[in-house]
Order: structure tokens, then C-alpha cells, then sequence
């Protein structure tokens, strides 16, 4: 069976970005929070270790791992471009 998860970015500030996320673009039924300060700490220092619960807020939820079926390709997609994109969906 696989699972399709897709993120919206509702809000974007210089302390945070926030991403609405679910199993449909209708059904966005979780909210987290990204911290870009202890991302970037994360991104400039090869030998820190920042732990996702450092990184993420869970705003609310009806579905626990939605967010973090996300998460990586959110971030990696940051990596790659240093910004954040405005959608993102993942298949598996």
C-alpha cells in the first residue's frame, strides 16, 4: 500500500515557516512549524546534531506521521534552493 503526502506553506516570517499538510490538497489536517534559525545552525555546523523535535512544531494534528512523511523533502528542497518551497507532495 503506499501513502501520498502533500504541504502547503501557509506562513512564512524571519523566525519561521509554517506548512499545512495532508493526504489531498482538500485535506490539509495537519500544521507544523519550522524553526529556521536551528535549521540553519543545522545546515552551517557538519558536526551538529540538532534533533527534530528542536526543529519542528507540531501545531495540530489528526494524523501523526503526515509531517514527517514530508519533512525531509521540505528540507532538502531548502537545501538545495535556500528557500522554502510553496508546495510540496511526496509518493511512496
Amino acid at each position: 500500500m503506499g501513502i501520498y503526502v502533500t504541504a502547503r506553506k501557509i506562513e512564512e516570517n524571519e523566525e519561521y515557516v509554517v506548512y499545512a499538510c495532508g493526504n489531498s490538497p482538500e485535506r490539509l489536517y495537519t500544521a507544523f512549524k519550522i524553526d529556521k534559525a536551528a535549521l540553519e545552525y543545522g545546515l552551517t555546523d557538519p558536526q551538529s546534531h540538532i534533533a527534530v523535535k528542536d526543529l519542528v512544531t507540531v501545531l495540530y494534528t489528526d494524523h501523526k506521521c503526515c509531517w514527517i512523511a514530508i519533512l525531509g523533502k521540505i528540507l532538502s528542497y531548502h537545501k538545495d534552493n535556500n528557500t522554502f518551497p510553496d508546495k510540496m507532495s511526496k509518493e511512496s
